[in-house]
């Protein structure tokens, strides 16, 4: 399970870097939001409109530049990861101006 998880931040982090224009910033949190844990990774790049929120979470989509390298698995990989450990994934504008995605682990152990 563990290869799982540095999977879905290595894919996480890997778009945010890979769909920002150099010098952008990409910013990873982990933080407790009442009994849920959130992984959160914001960028300042050109964001996504919301139309595409849910498209760019299935397999070989490509929003924006087709250019950037890949396939389009990387989020598709995320949401399957997150599937697999109950998570929910939230996307929307970042404060840093770009895309903010969370992912979102239901606990109801406090202490986790």
């Amino acid at each position: 399970m563990e290869s799982l998880l540095t999977s879905l931040v290595s894919n996480l982090v890997d778009n945010a870097i890979k769909f920002s224009d150099p010098g952008c910033r990409v910013r990873l949190r982990c933080y407790r939001d009442g009994q849920d844990l959130v992984l959160a990774v914001d960028d300042s790049g050109v964001g996504l409109d919301p139309s595409e929120h849910e498209k760019v979470l299935g397999r070989f989509y490509r929003a924006g530049d087709t250019n950037a390298p890949g396939a389009g698995l990387g989020l598709s990989i995320v949401r399957s990861i997150a599937q697999i450990h109950g998570a929910q994934i939230e996307m929307a504008e970042s404060d840093l101006g770009g895309l903010g995605v969370r992912v979102r682990f239901q606990t109801s152990d406090a202490r986790a």
